[in-house]
């Protein structure tokens, strides 16, 4: 079928009216959004922070003891380090569980958290530069060595440390670790122009309603999340941290600077992986992909999701401290 150049003339004449239109629409939704992020993210790092906060590499670092982990030189303390845009909190459930037996320390990382946030990207909020400010806390607290508890974006970030100061390290538990590059895929929203970059990583990562989403997607017990509902008022509070969105941008816009997943082979440590059998965000083979390079036992959690610290956070910690006795 033949178009003539009055029909072609009519496309053309659409397709720049859709265009326009899909632009205005844009505008309008950054504009929206960038204004009430104003309203919105409100409240100072350090505001109503639960913990303490050590200075490092010119950066205010939040974290939570449990226990006095230089009180006894014979034992090793645990590190939790928590996943992507969340905060220590997120062991809530797991920590007074482990704090019996363990001295716990509990970092927020930089940008996280009740942590300082940064507006611009820095090697600091990469892998590496997360993996040293961890080390900068063990010296200021005069902790040796740790066992160490990853999360998520969290299990990455440990697996960085063991590599990077591996004489730091007795042993690891990785908790539906992001390892294999998952964080990469986040970072062309940091990129778009108009300030939708703002407008969609708040809608999407920050405190907005695809946020919320993603947050009930990684839990399949969704009675035992809601149950745990002091979680879901910490996050949101830390949302509402000023700066937030453009510090999760700064993250985006950081370039990863990692060992993983290339060099997870070279850890040595003694490894454990636990994985929720229902986790919606991570792919299901991602846990024997990475019990098998580590040569680590694998442990699936039965009738839990991306979380299942907190879903079946009783399991967890049975399986954790079994792990971290030996």
């Amino acid at each position: 079928m033949k178009i003539n150049s009055c029909g072609l003339r009519t496309i053309g004449i659409l397709s720049a009216g859709l265009l326009t239109f899909l632009l205005a629409t844009a505008l309008v939704f950054s504009w929206l959004v960038n204004r009430q992020l104003r309203d919105y993210e409100i409240y100072a790092y350090n505001q109503n922070a639960p913990g303490s906060y050590a200075q490092l590499k010119g950066y205010d670092i939040h974290f939570q003891l449990f226990g006095s982990p230089t009180s006894d030189p014979g034992e090793i303390p645990v590190m939790l380090i928590h996943g992507f845009a969340s905060s220590g909190l997120e062991y809530s459930r797991l920590a007074p569980l482990l704090a019996d037996h363990h001295s716990l320390i509990i970092p927020d990382l930089l940008g996280f958290g009740y942590s300082q946030r940064l507006k611009q990207p820095n090697p600091a909020l990469s892998h590496r530069g997360q993996a040293a400010l961890l080390k900068d806390l063990l010296e200021t607290l005069g902790v040796q060595q740790v066992d160490v508890v990853g999360a998520s974006y969290g299990g990455g970030i440990a697996a960085q440390f063991a590599l990077d100061y591996p004489e730091r390290v007795r042993q690891l538990v990785f908790i539906d670790a992001e390892v294999f590059g998952e964080a990469s895929n986040r970072a062309y929203i940091a990129y778009l122009p108009l300030g939708l970059n703002r407008a969609l990583t708040w809608y999407a990562l920050g405190g907005g309603p695809i946020a919320q989403k993603l947050v009930e997607l990684s839990c399949h017990d969704v009675l035992a999340c809601e149950r745990a509902g002091e979680l879901s008022r910490a996050r949101e509070s830390i949302t509402r941290i000023q700066g937030n969105t453009d510090a999760l941008i700064a993250f985006s816009q950081t370039p990863r600077d990692q060992r993983i997943p290339n060099d997870l082979a070279n850890i040595a440590q003694p490894s454990l992986v636990v994985w929720g059998e229902r986790d919606e965000i991570l792919p299901e083979n991602y846990a024997p992909r990475l019990a098998n390079i580590l040569n680590a036992s694998l442990q699936w959690i039965p009738e839990a999701g991306h979380t299942p610290h907190i879903e079946r956070s009783e399991l967890v910690a049975a399986l954790l401290l079994d792990f971290l006795s030996q």
